[in-house]
């Protein structure tokens, strides 16, 4: 691996009322934030080295002085660095059980607790990678996985993460799994939450963009990544994919529906299912087309 991990990642509030957090969110993770949070009048979001405070700046001082233009109550943003040490200490301090499915629940790690005899239970260290289930489109994912996936089935997991979708298929009955993520830091935590699940021998991570992945196909393909990725990458996942390849794609904001539903259609594949949980909706498609 010849990326470093970042020393620190800068913390960008934007305060505003709720009638903005839609377009604030959407902007913040179409400007790179891996991670977002809502307050009652004020969304975060977290920007990972080599991002700057000045680079953010330009960017998004503009957009909330377009907002504010528009009628809408927004301030302008407040930057902070954000060492690794305070973030993972944060998350342990606010992350607790959390039953996502009938079937599947997400513990931390540090709480003994054995598995019920007709679940699972995903045992998460919630550092700085994008997945400890607290958010609604991982959830999406969850539960579309667990309606989808077929036992002795193979899983390819783009932007994986904190690995945990990965490591659901596994858990659910999957024979094998690869997760890819450009960022160094989820290459790490994918691996130890891989180990605290017991699952690492059946699954291969990789760190970079899916150019990375060795030659394979995938029964089953998930991308929880935002809009502008999720259409960049969408067109290279057929190299991975057999003819009747299912895909679950989330990362996406009720608003952009329309429009995603249309590039999906022009792609040749069909949507089975498409499934809203608060403003954030996932679907489950497949190719038309898959001789392309």
């Amino acid at each position: 691996m010849n990326q470093t991990k970042p020393k620190y990642w800068i913390r960008v509030t934007v305060p505003c009322t709720p009638e903005a957090f839609e377009a604030v969110s959407n902007f913040l993770f179409e400007t790179g934030a891996t991670g977002l949070e809502e307050s009652e009048d004020s969304i975060t979001g977290y920007f990972p080295e080599p991002a700057s405070a000045e680079k953010l700046g330009a960017l998004i001082h503009p957009f909330t002085q377009s907002l504010q233009h528009m009628g809408l109550d927004v301030s302008p943003p407040q930057f902070m660095n954000v060492p690794l040490e305070d973030w993972g200490r944060k998350w342990r301090e606010s992350f607790g059980p959390l039953q996502v499915t009938k079937r599947i629940r997400i513990w931390p790690p540090w709480i003994e607790d054995p598995d019920p005899p007709d679940g699972i239970t995903l045992r998460i260290m919630p550092r700085m990678a994008f997945g400890t289930g607290s958010h609604e489109t991982t959830q999406l994912c969850l539960e579309l996985l667990e309606e989808n996936l077929q036992p002795g089935q193979s899983v390819l997991d783009v932007g994986t993460g904190s690995g945990i979708l990965a490591i659901a298929a596994i858990r659910l009955g999957a024979e094998k799994a690869t997760g890819v993520d450009v960022d160094p830091e989820s290459f790490e935590n994918a691996e130890e939450n891989a180990g605290l699940n017991q699952v690492k021998d059946a699954i291969r991570f990789y760190c970079g963009d899916v150019t990375s992945i060795p030659e394979l196909k995938a029964d089953l393909i998930l991308a929880n990544i935002n809009r502008t990725v999720l259409k960049q990458v969408i067109p290279q996942l057929s190299a991975f994919a057999y003819p009747e390849t299912t895909f679950i794609l989330s990362g996406l904001l009720e608003t952009e529906s329309d429009q995603m539903c249309r590039f999906l259609i022009h792609h040749e594949f069909e949507i089975l299912t498409k499934r809203q949980k608060g403003e954030w909706i996932g679907f489950v498609i497949k190719s038309v087309n898959p001789s392309k």
